[in-house]
């Protein structure tokens, strides 16, 4: 019988934008229209920040502007997933287009927002699916042909590591 009591897991949000208002904005969204999940939510506005932000408490989703100063949100998305962080990523944007929309989408992307025409409620619900199909794939078990690999290897996303087994 489950304990209705023991603690639900905190849902933890990284947002990363250079742009103050911006990240307030977000948070705030967050904050109203997640108010019975209790997000913990982490602002941070630059790339070091964010790699620091995310060792330091492994968020279960990261929000980030396209255009950080020196560097931009690719520049996150590509040191996570070569690293083996394999959490949800939504791209938002000030100055986007079609074509960079495309262009995060096919690299991996969960989402991609422009700020101009940010809905609350498309963002709230691209973050909860994000989640759900990330919760969803976490402990995944990849069968590889065994005359080719000769055994099958286990994905333990959570973890961030691959079992192989023979």
């Amino acid at each position: 019988m489950a304990n209705s009591k023991l603690p639900k897991k905190t849902l933890k949000i990284l947002v990363v934008d250079d742009d103050l208002d911006d990240l307030l904005i977000v948070q705030d969204i967050i904050r109203k229209r997640m108010k019975f999940e209790n997000p913990v939510i982490d602002c941070v506005t630059n790339f070091e920040q964010a790699i620091e932000k995310y060792y330091t408490f492994k968020h279960d989703i990261c929000l980030m502007d396209f255009n950080l100063g020196k560097r931009t949100g690719i520049s996150i998305f590509n040191s996570f997933r070569e690293s083996g962080i394999n959490i949800p990523m939504i791209f938002l944007t000030g100055n986007g287009s079609e074509e960079l929309a495309t262009r995060v989408m096919k690299m991996g992307a969960d989402n991609y927002f422009s700020k101009s025409k940010l809905n609350e409620e498309e963002l709230i619900e691209a973050i909860r699916s994000g989640i759900r199909a990330y919760k969803y794939f976490k402990n995944v078990t990849c069968y590889v042909d065994t005359n080719t690999y000769g055994g099958f290897l286990e994905g333990d996303l959570e973890n961030d590591k691959i079992i192989e087994h023979a």
